[in-house]
């Protein structure tokens, strides 16, 4: 009792102020813990006491390291197993009151108990005991949850980890808050309201506002219900509505109003405004009252779903409080903008205030007009104001502007012209990238030009942009530049709009361009310039016009060359009216724009200016293609020709007329007054000489104009009998073909072009060169030399080393090169090719050249010298041009250096960064050989391209063999595709002679030791890891490619068995030395010998496949035979090293070389009996020939006795094969398959590792294969080898199949499980089928049931089509029906949450489908027809969009057999089998409607398809017309109903209603008179317009 005694004082000391606090806390903490402490209410006390001692904190002077132990005291005990006890016995537990403030005062980010304060709150508001004390207490919830909102705030911002205590510790608060709140407004809801928005309104929408906040749509959903209850509560909405509406000013307004009754809310909006214009002097980054009104707006819209006359003025008032007008003011705005709007941040919030109010129809244009348009003039005004005061354009701004003209286009036509100018004068710069500046203005613009197309006033449009060029100050940046500019996707979308014009409006708009040139510029530039001066009078020169002049000419002839080339210029002469009016207007614009812009330019020679140069030769230009169209493909310049005529003189006048006009070069001479195009030319040349050559915009118009003379002389040529001006042509061919650059600065590679000739710039101009020649290049082809050639060549290879990537439809030099290279131009041009080719290895030549020879200290030759021989062997390979007998002495002479230097052990090593960069410009040499047509090039150029690319292996191979780090994955890619190539060309290849050139032997060990080494150094380095997977692709590529060299070899036949021998001769060291190797190496070692030895081992399989292969068995001599014998014999040795035991530890890229060995053994071990069999065989068959007569019993003595000698070896053979190789490496390949395609185990050593994921898909297929392989083995041993390996190898595989996967590896899985259960026994096979069934009848669906049912539904997937026996065929169809009973109680689960088991629901429709096709007849008529269920069970509706395609499909597939396999049961269930067929073609229509999400995500392909899959199946219906005439009319119906709901896609249309009109064609007149009769209404019309279309497109009439 003492004890307790002692412990009874310990109250007294925690009072007693000479206590240290130190011992305080001590005694605490013990009285907490220990038993033998007897205090009455023990944990309450102790938690009072903590609470008041942080409480009063300064009071007793507490220092801060004892606050802070304080805070984690008071942490431990409501944390402690303890407290939870007490909580959990219903005692009462309370949190002192005077804890809160201190609680509050330390939940901010700058305070050192944070941490702990964090998570005492959480854990008090977890607890409903401890949270309790809250629950009365309205103001300190509010202080508690102010601090909480800043913390989460600050927490977000800067991705501090208290954010994951804190934000759970507000969501509980918040929860509580709510029921708190409601009762406090029952009390006192002024209170309840005043403290809503003057506490926690700006911190919730600080919250709610901060961008991290952006995916907790939990929090934002409860920030808005504090918001909806604390401003926007039912209390209030009497109040709202009256102030919203009342008009004070008026005298029956005043006499509704009670004193004080606005009082509240007039508060709240001074709030408001006083808050956000403290944010701004702040100049906070995001201002939460602007960021929230859209928010306030929102949740008031939801809340009191007000009148529209309500939202409408408390839009108003938000536009207030943000500074666009007045708040005091009801109507109207300001004219100018008071000083407190910040446009940066009011603009987001009223782009989306804006698109409420067009979503929820607040503006609606009837009522308004009909009302006065009072809200049209607030809009007006409020459009307006954001034009004339935005300081600079943004996304947010042309979003705006996009929801004025979606709520009335009337609104933006009153402004047009300022739109234009802010739509079209900014520069997208860094920053309006970032916020998708690009996108909202181009959406924007879209969408206006859309709708003035629709209004047919898009002549209105065009007045205002051509207004908006002309202006006395037009837009300008810092340098004085234009700003015009038009994007990609604005050109892209006027085009679109241009071509959607009838023709006589587009007629009217060139005439009003026309006049627009003249008037506006060419007048005023030639009154300006003074072109008739008196003869004393000096003139003046062009320079002195306004530069407003300059720019909008300039604009105004982009505008106009953009019009033109998009308009659809051949239907311009449909009729002779259109046609007269189209040559008017061409001479019009020759004579009035073109000859009067050329006649300014000759006038003012030395002082010519560059933009009216520019807009007079793009007009030049833009002119002379639309002239060039009309006389190529209509009767242009002819009045008779078109309509015809009478008098066959006249139309052979008007025809010669038209000729003569093209054969004088017509683009430019025919306004010029000149006789050919050499003095058209010249003039031109002269004025860019005038100017310089830094004008890239006009040089590129000169190529373009000499094009444009080309191409109308040669169009003149084919007309007028084949006569040719080979001068013009020679001359235009050297001036332009001449001015290539083939040397390339790194800015130019780097750069892109939108398109536009007013954007050339130094930097694109070669891009804009390179896109005019190779879009030109056939014109140029018959013209071009060989120097040309080689120039053109060079530019192409030389683009392939840009890496810009092509963005928004610019243009780059790769993008351009590649299309180019992949055209038919290229395809077609030999003498191209040759020099591409030429130029290719010239390029790695000059990047050889650079590693400068350096002798070594022991006098050897250098490293260097070694790279620089290379390059020369590939140097010479460019001096093969033609096909002639010295080009074949040339690569001889290659194939013999070559030869020797793959001898010399010199490793070819340089600098990483040298390496880095040749590598660099291999990879993109490889692209332009890889864009070539490799296969179908000239013979000649096919050896080079062989020759060069084995030299670049040779090369890329030293390089890898040094082992350098850094480059090692750049050199194993760029080894990938040089030997892509390689193979490529050789299975081309028709010729072997090849083969002369070089010692493909010493080639291939040269791969092989090159190969071992670069492993070698891959192991001293720890590369293994993170290179495996890309080496195993190597491997594989490596093994395609040799075994491609022995096939060639194997086409002559004096060196085939030459060059296989010399192979084997030269690994036989290497491997019996590796035999040697792993007989005297621990266990433990042999796995990192066998590593070494992958590229070795890959080589013997293929060499021994090669020989096993079923193709060249016969072909092969008896020493090869036995040489490749010898070789499967070490093989076989060495795979009895692997170690079964550390399967864990063998890596998965020795794994897959390992089964790819074993498969080798295996098919040479069989391909050896075989031949063993025939031999006997031939000589039994002999000795019965010679020993006809002879039939004694001593012959088939010894008959019977050399058969069991050769069976008992066998036995003992495969035996020992099983034992020691196949069994140990299929325990190998079980384990891998399991580590990559099921769950990852526990232990970290055992996952997979980065780098081997990349080969996984290779080695999985190895291992699969080899598993197959091991089937046949053990089918072919049946009772001879231990059954239970197939129960292993089936638990392996059902464990991959329960992976989802797609493609290849899918189908490699099935082929294996399929072959796995053909070779069970009965016993395994009946017991794996009723475990099956056993898992099919879950019906709880759990990411882990979900495998399982995955691998069980895969599994009968494969088994219809297994190879079966009579006895395992009988127990399967006796199944059969549990099976689709169970897959149709499966489908119903799956298909309610495609997001879990959408993979499953498809692969059992698919199995359903499988049993339903199968050539065994598995199913029964009345169990078929069960498979209907399914279809009905699936509603489309529910379908995502990623499943819908496949989904569709196979229940199309699934509908199509049954109706194949069971004709007359389908014709017994035929309302069901309709139901199925309307439940399909509902789902295909709603998906494929105009607008339809589906529409959008789902590719139009895809739609087709499933579109030409209904047709199909309503075809085939139709064919059984007895049967299903009466039917049929149900899904007519169902056709005419779902067109009423919305406008199918064009192209689904086209291919349903084939189909429905099949259908319609078994219908007889009495189904027609009932279908019309019982439509509804509404969609009557609809049928009409349909069975009229039948009647006149489909219906057979009787004649043709």
């Amino acid at each position: 009792m003492a004890g307790h005694i002692m412990l009874a004082g310990i109250h007294r000391s925690l009072k007693d102020a000479d206590t240290p606090w130190n011992d305080k806390l001590k005694l605490a903490r013990f009285a907490w813990c220990s038993s033998q402490c007897f205090l009455p209410n023990k944990q309450q006390v102790l938690l009072d006491w903590v609470c008041n001692a942080l409480a009063n904190q300064t009071k007793f002077d507490i220092e801060d390291e004892t606050v802070c132990t304080l805070w984690q005291y008071l942490h431990d005990i409501l944390n402690s197993k303890q407290m939870t006890k007490t909580i959990e016995s219903s005692t009462s537990m309370s949190i002192r009151d005077a804890l809160y403030p201190v609680l509050c005062d330390a939940l901010r980010v700058d305070s050192e108990y944070v941490a702990m304060a964090t998570a005492c709150c959480h854990i008090i508001l977890q607890s409903s005991s401890l949270g309790r004390s809250l629950t009365g207490k309205h103001d300190v919830m509010i202080d508690l949850l102010c601090a909480l909102l800043h913390l989460v705030t600050k927490c977000l911002e800067t991705s501090n980890s208290l954010q994951d205590t804190a934000v759970p510790c507000l969501k509980m608060l918040l929860k509580k808050f709510s029921l708190s709140h409601r009762q406090r407004q029952l009390q006192a809801h002024r209170k309840a309201f005043t403290a809503a928005y003057e506490r926690l309104l700006i911190p919730a929408l600080a919250l709610y506002t901060c961008e991290e906040v952006g995916d907790k749509s939990t929090l934002k959903g409860q920030i808005e219900d504090l918001i909806l209850m604390g401003i926007f509560n039912k209390d209030m909405s009497e109040v709202y509505r009256l102030y919203l509406t009342i008009n004070r000013d008026s005298l029956e307004g005043r006499d509704k109003l009670k004193e004080g009754q606005f009082t509240d809310i007039d508060n709240f909006i001074g709030f408001l405004q006083k808050e956000a214009q403290c944010c701004k002097e702040k100049d906070s980054r995001i201002n939460p009252v602007l960021a929230g009104l859209p928010v306030l707006y929102r949740t008031f819209i939801t809340a009191y779903k007000p009148t529209a006359d309500a939202k409408f003025a408390m839009l108003k008032k938000l536009c207030g409080i943000m500074g666009i007008s007045p708040a005091a003011k009801d109507s109207g705005i300001a004219s100018s903008p008071p000083p407190s709007c910040d446009w940066e941040q009011a603009l987001p919030a009223l782009e989306l205030i804006l698109k409420d109010v067009y979503i929820n129809d607040i503006y609606v244009v009837s009522v308004d007009n009909s009302e006065g348009q009072p809200k049209f003039q607030w809009f007006l005004q409020l459009l307006q104001l954001l034009l004339t005061s935005a300081d600079k354009p943004s996304a947010s701004l042309f979003n705006c502007l996009h929801t004025f003209l979606d709520l009335n286009h009337m609104l933006i036509e009153e402004e047009l012209t300022q739109i234009w100018n802010v739509s079209l004068m900014t520069h997208p710069s860094s920053s309006h990238r970032a916020d998708n500046f690009e996108e909202s203005r181009t959406a924007f613009l879209g969408s206006l030009m859309q709708t003035y197309v629709k209004l047919r006033q898009f002549d209105k449009l065009l007045e205002c942009l051509l207004a908006s060029f002309n202006q006395e100050e037009p837009s300008t940046d810092n340098t004085g530049d234009n700003l015009v500019y038009f994007n990609p996707g604005f050109v892209h979308r006027f085009s679109q709009c241009i071509q959607e014009l009838p023709p006589g409006l587009t007629l009217d708009l060139w005439k009003l361009f026309k006049d627009d040139l003249v008037n506006s510029y060419i007048s005023r530039i030639s009154d300006a310039t003074n072109l008739e001066p008196p003869k004393k009078k000096k003139r003046r020169s062009a320079a002195s016009i306004g530069k407003n002049v300059e720019m909008g000419l300039e604009q105004a002839a982009v505008t106009f060359h953009l019009f033109l080339t998009s308009a659809r210029v051949i239907d311009l002469s449909a009729t002779k009216v259109m046609m007269d009016r189209t040559e008017s207007l061409m001479a019009e614009t020759q004579e009035e724009v073109l000859q009067a812009l050329h006649t300014l330019c000759q006038n003012a020679t030395e002082e010519v200016n560059e933009r009216i140069l520019f807009a007079t030769l793009l007009l030049t230009y833009t002119i002379g293609e639309i002239q060039l169209i009309l006389l190529q493909h209509t009767k242009y310049g002819s009045k008779l020709s078109k309509y015809g005529s009478d008098n066959a003189e006249e139309e052979n006048q008007a025809t010669q007329s038209a000729v003569d006009i093209l054969g004088r070069a017509p683009c430019i001479g025919d306004f010029l007054n000149l006789k050919s195009g050499e003095e058209v030319m010249d003039i031109i040349g002269g004025y860019v000489k005038v100017l310089g050559s830094d004008h890239h915009r006009l040089r590129h118009l000169v190529h373009l104009l000499r094009t444009q003379q080309l191409r109308a002389v040669l169009l003149h040529s084919s007309s007028n009998d084949g006569t040719k001006d080979d001068g013009v042509m020679k001359a235009y061919s050297e001036d332009v073909l001449g001015s290539i650059d083939v040397e390339v600065d790194s800015d130019v590679l780097g750069a892109t072009w939108d398109g536009q000739v007013a954007s050339i710039t130094h930097e694109n101009y070669t891009i804009a060169f390179l896109h005019v020649l190779t879009q030109t290049f056939s014109i140029w082809l018959p013209h071009i030399t060989t120097q040309h050639s080689n120039q053109v060549a060079r530019l192409l290879v030389q683009s392939f080393s840009s890496d810009t990537p092509q963005q928004d439809g610019n243009l780059t030099m790769s993008s351009i090169a590649q299309a180019f290279l992949s055209s038919d131009v290229c395809m077609e041009s030999k003498e191209l090719q040759t020099e591409l080719l030429s130029a290719a290895f010239r390029c790695i030549s000059n990047s050889a050249g650079s590693f400068s020879p350096k002798k070594s200290s022991k006098g050897q030759r250098s490293s260097s010298g070694i790279i620089m021989k290379y390059g020369k062997l590939l140097s010479m390979l460019t001096e093969v041009t033609d096909i002639q007998d010295t080009n074949w002495e040339v690569l001889e002479a290659v194939g013999s250096e070559f030869s020797t230097l793959l001898k010399d052990n010199t490793s070819a090593q340089g600098s990483s960064k040298k390496v880095k960069g040749a590598v660099k410009n291999i990879l993109n040499i490889l692209n332009v050989l890889d864009q070539l047509p490799l296969t179908h090039m000239l013979p000649t150029n096919q050896d080079r391209c062989m020759l060069g690319l084995v030299v670049i292996d040779a090369m890329v191979t030293g390089w890898l063999a040094t082992g350098d780090i850094a480059c090692q994955p750049q050199l194993i890619e760029a080894l990938c595709f040089c030997r892509n190539l390689e193979m490529n060309i050789l299975k081309a290849m028709k010729s072997t002679g090849i083969l002369k050139c070089f010692e493909v032997s010493s080639m291939l060990a040269y791969i092989i030791n090159k190969h071992m080494h670069a492993w070698e150094c891959m192991q001293e380095t720890n590369q293994v890891d993170s290179l495996s997977g890309r080496f195993l692709e190597l491997d594989d590529v490596t093994q395609m490619l040799m075994r491609q060299w022995m096939q060639k070899a194997a086409h002559r036949a004096s060196q085939e068995e030459n060059i296989l021998m010399d192979v084997i001769k030269l690994i036989e060291d290497k491997i019996s030395a590796l035999i040697a190797k792993l007989k005297s190496s621990r266990p433990s070692a042999r796995l990192n010998h066998l590593h070494g030895a992958i590229p070795l081992l890959t080589t013997v399989a293929t060499i021994i496949q090669r020989t096993a292969s079923p193709q060249t068995q016969d072909s092969k001599n008896r020493t090869y035979n036995e040489a490749v014998k010898k070789l499967c014999s070490w093989l076989q040795e060495l795979l009895t090293s692997v170690d079964v035991d550390s399967a864990e530890e063998v890596d998965v890229l020795l794994v897959g070389c390992l089964a790819k060995s074993a498969v080798a053994v295996v098919m040479c071990q069989k391909a050896g009996r075989e031949d063993g069999v025939q031999t006997v065989s031939d000589q039994d068959a002999s000795v019965v020939a010679m020993e006809e007569d002879d039939s004694s019993p001593a012959l088939a003595t010894k008959k019977s006795k050399k058969k069991r000698t050769v069976e008992s070896v066998e036995e003992t053979d495969d035996a020992s094969l099983w034992n020691e190789v196949l069994e140990p490496i299929l325990h190998l390949a079980l384990t891998h398959i399991g580590r990559m395609k099921g769950v990852e185990p526990s232990d970290p050593k055992a996952k997979r590792k980065e780098g081997q994921q990349v080969g996984e898909a290779a080695i999985l297929s190895a291992c699969l294969d080899y598993v197959r392989t091991v089937c046949d083995f053990v089918g072919d041993h049946r009772g001879k080898i231990d059954g239970g390996i197939m129960g292993k190898m089936w638990t392996c595989v059902s464990m991959a199949m329960s992976v989802e996967e797609d493609g290849q590896c899918k189908a490699e899985i099935l082929r294996a499980a399929s072959s796995i259960l053909t070779c069970m026994d009965v016993d395994l096979f009946s017991k794996t089928l009723e475990e099956t069934l056993q898992i099919l009848s879950l019906t709880e669906l759990s990411p882990v049931s979900v495998a399982s049912l995955q691998s069980c539904v895969l599994s009968w997937q494969v088994l219809p089509d297994c190879q079966l026996s009579e006895e395992k065929h009988k127990f399967l169809q006796e199944n059969i029906p549990k099976a689709i009973t169970s897959l149709h109680c499966l489908l119903v689960e799956s298909v309610r949450d495609w997001s879990m088991t959408g993979v499953l629901a498809l692969n059992i429709l698919t199995t359903i489908n499988s049993v339903m096709t199968s050539s065994k007849k598995l199913l029964e008529p009345k169990q078929a027809l069960q498979t209907l269920q399914a279809c009905l069970a699936v509603q489309f509706t529910s379908v995502p969009d990623d499943y819908f395609p496949a989904v569709f499909s196979t229940m199309y597939l699934l509908l199509k057999s049954l109706l194949e396999a069971f004709p007359q049961a389908v014709v017994h269930c035929m309302a069901a089998y309709m139901a199925s067929l309307q439940h399909m073609l509902r789902g295909v229509m709603r998906r494929c409607h105009q607008g339809s999400e589906g529409a959008g995500r789902i590719g139009d392909q895809e739609l087709f398809s499933c579109a030409e899959n209904m047709e199909r199946l309503l075809t085939q219906l139709s064919a059984h017309k007895k049967e299903v005439g009466k039917f049929v009319i149900v899904l007519v119906a169902e056709y005419i109903n779902e067109l009423q709901k919305g406008t199918l896609l064009p192209f689904v249309k086209r291919a349903l209603v084939v189909g429905v009109y099949n259908l319609v064609d078994v219908c007889d007149e009495k189904d027609v008179s009932l279908l019309q009769a019982t439509l509804p209404h509404n969609v009557k019309e609809i049928y009409t317009e349909f069975y009229s279309d039948y009647k006149k497109y489909h219906k057979y009439k009787g004649r043709v």
